[in-house]
């Protein structure tokens, strides 16, 4: 019954006349077809009908993605933050749980990335035939811990900001992200969580 149903609600995190922060849930697109589900600019509006129309994206999360996710509420804040982006300026750190020890405190990936042909789902490490884009993040271990399997606990800085990068270099270095059902079924055979473990 409508009458009883509420729509999630979307945690702010950061709110002036330039800029909206907010927590974005996972497994929920940022814009797009409202017919396929909610989005977060449709929850938004819906939780505070009186924000400016558009909101502009600065930057993108992937669907299965939660956590910080920054809206532009300004043309010429728009602009501001898509340079700094553009820049690298803006500091990313992601926490992620990962399949397996992550033996060392420290590792850098420096792994290309492209496109896989007729395939927008997913995205590969760079050949000589497909080279892609350079793409280049550190991964600092945090904690291992036992959950039925060994899992670990990880900070991800990435410096580029490709498409899946975080996910696809985890894959790479054969402790793919939990939950991620596009790259963990590579190396696993299952995945046993009910969302990708990855959060901004």
């Amino acid at each position: 019954n409508a009458k009883y149903y509420e729509l999630p609600k979307i945690k702010i995190l950061f709110h002036n006349e330039e800029f909206l922060v907010i927590n974005k849930p996972y497994d929920v697109r940022i814009d797009g077809d409202t017919s396929k589900g909610h989005t977060v600019l449709s929850l938004l509006y819906n939780q505070i009908p009186n924000l400016p129309r558009p909101l502009r994206n600065v930057h993108q999360l992937d669907h299965a993605t939660s956590g910080c996710y920054c809206l532009a509420l300004t043309k010429k804040s728009a602009g501001i933050a898509s340079v700094a982006f553009a820049k690298r300026k803006v500091v990313k750190h992601y926490l992620a749980i990962v399949r397996g020890w992550m033996e060392n405190d420290e590792y850098v990936v420096e792994q290309p990335i492209a496109e896989i042909p007729n395939n927008r789902y997913r995205m590969c490490i760079g050949t000589e035939d497909n080279p892609g884009k350079v793409s280049y993040q550190k991964h600092l271990s945090i904690q291992s811990i036992y959950h039925i399997i060994l899992l670990s606990l990880i900070r991800l800085h990435p410096i580029t900001g490709r498409r899946h990068q975080l996910r696809l270099h985890c894959q790479f270095l054969n402790h793919p992200i939990v939950g991620d059902w596009h790259y963990e079924r590579q190396i696993m055979d299952y995945t046993d969580t009910w969302r990708m473990m990855l959060h901004a």
